[in-house]
C-alpha cells in the first residue's frame, strides 16, 4: 500500500508473446528540471530529465546511486489508464514503498545525484571564438566549425598577402630594374662589338689596298680596334654581371613567395577542424535551480512465458 499522494504510473507493454503473461514490477520514478549556466562557455540551458530505478527487497538509502534508466518524459501514463488491472499481475512491492518519509528522502537524494552525475560537457574553440551547443559532442562541434574555420582562414590568408605584398612588389621592381639593365648592357656590348669589328676591318682594308701596313694611320686604326675589343670584352662582363644580379633578384622573389606559401600552408593546417585546439569543461547543473518533482512509482511490464522466463515488455 503506497502512501497517500504518491502517484502510480506505468509504461505500456508493446510486446506480449502468445501464451505469456504481463507482470508489472515497481521502480522509483523521478523527474527534474536542470539549469546549466556558464558565462565562459556562453551556456544558459534548461533541461528536463526523467529517470527510474527498479526496486525490490530492501531499498538502499540512496537508491539512485546504482545507476539510472532514462525514461522518455511522455512515456509513462497513469496506471489505471495504461492497463486493465484485472488482466495483469503485480510483482511484490518492497515494504519501504509504504513509508511517506522515504519518498521525501529519495527526492533529496535524487537532487544530490543529479547534481553530481548529470554534468554537461561543453567545448570551446578560442581561436574562432565558438562554443559548442548544448548536447553537441566534440565530433559534431568540429564538423560545425568547418565553415567558421574556412572564413577565418580566408581572412588570415588575406592578411598574409597584404603583409608580404610590399616585399613581393619591391622584389618585382628590382627584377624589372635588373632586366632593363641586362637589356641596356647587352645593347651596349653589341654596339661595342660592332664598333671594334668595324675599326679592325678598316685597318685591314687600308693595309690591303695600297697603304703601308705599318703606316701611322693603320697603326692608329689597329690600336683603336684593339681598344674597342677591350671595351667589348668589358661590356660582355657587364652583361654577365647584370644577368647575375637579375638571377639574384629572381631568387629573392622566389624565396619570399615560398615563405608566403609556407605560412599559408601552416595556417590551413592549423585551421583544419580536426586540428583546432579545443578546451572542454564539465558543467554541473546549478544546484539551487534543480527542481525535482515528487517521486512516483513506475510500474514496468515484463513478459513472463509459461516456463517462468521474463523479458522486458516495453520498448
Amino acid at each position: 500500500m503506497l502512501p497517500s499522494g504518491v502517484q502510480e504510473l506505468a509504461l505500456p507493454a508493446d510486446r506480449v508473446p502468445t501464451g505469456s503473461r504481463t507482470v508489472l514490477r515497481p521502480a522509483l520514478y523521478g523527474t527534474a528540471k536542470l539549469h546549466y549556466l556558464s558565462t565562459t562557455y556562453d551556456l544558459d540551458e534548461w533541461r528536463e530529465v526523467s529517470v527510474c530505478v527498479p526496486v525490490r527487497g530492501d531499498i538502499p538509502a540512496d537508491p539512485w546511486d546504482g545507476g539510472l534508466d532514462d525514461v522518455p518524459a511522455d512515456a509513462p501514463s497513469p496506471l489505471a489508464e495504461a492497463y486493465d488491472l484485472s488482466k495483469v499481475d503485480f510483482a511484490p512491492a518492497p515494504a519501504d514503498l509504504a513509508g511517506s518519509k522515504n519518498f521525501t528522502a529519495w527526492k533529496h537524494k535524487l537532487k544530490d545525484h543529479l547534481y553530481r552525475d548529470r554534468r554537461l560537457t561543453v567545448y570551446k574553440c578560442k581561436e574562432l571564438g565558438e562554443v559548442s551547443e548544448p548536447g553537441e559532442d566534440e565530433r559534431d562541434f568540429r564538423i560545425r566549425l568547418t565553415q567558421s574555420a574556412r572564413e577565418h582562414r580566408d581572412r588570415e590568408v588575406e592578411k598574409l598577402r597584404k603583409k608580404y605584398g610590399t616585399k613581393i612588389r619591391s622584389a618585382e621592381r628590382m627584377i624589372s630594374t635588373a632586366r632593363r639593365r641586362v637589356a641596356r648592357e647587352q645593347e651596349q656590348a653589341d654596339r661595342a662589338k660592332q664598333d671594334s669589328y668595324l675599326s679592325l676591318g678598316s685597318s685591314l682594308l687600308g693595309a690591303l689596298f695600297g697603304r703601308k701596313l705599318m703606316s701611322s694611320t693603320n697603326v692608329r686604326r689597329a690600336s683603336t680596334g684593339m681598344r674597342s675589343l677591350g671595351r667589348a670584352s668589358d661590356q660582355a662582363n657587364d652583361v654577365t654581371e647584370a644577368e647575375e644580379m637579375q638571377l639574384e633578384r629572381e631568387e629573392q622573389l622566389a624565396a619570399v613567395e615560398d615563405e608566403l606559401a609556407a605560412e599559408i600552408e601552416a595556417l590551413e593546417d592549423d585551421m583544419d577542424p580536426r586540428n583546432l585546439e579545443l578546451t572542454s569543461k564539465e558543467i554541473a547543473p546549478r544546484k539551487s535551480d534543480i527542481a525535482v518533482a515528487p517521486i512516483a512509482v513506475l510500474w514496468r511490464p515484463w513478459s513472463v512465458d509459461p516456463t517462468g522466463i521474463a523479458e522486458p515488455g516495453w520498448g
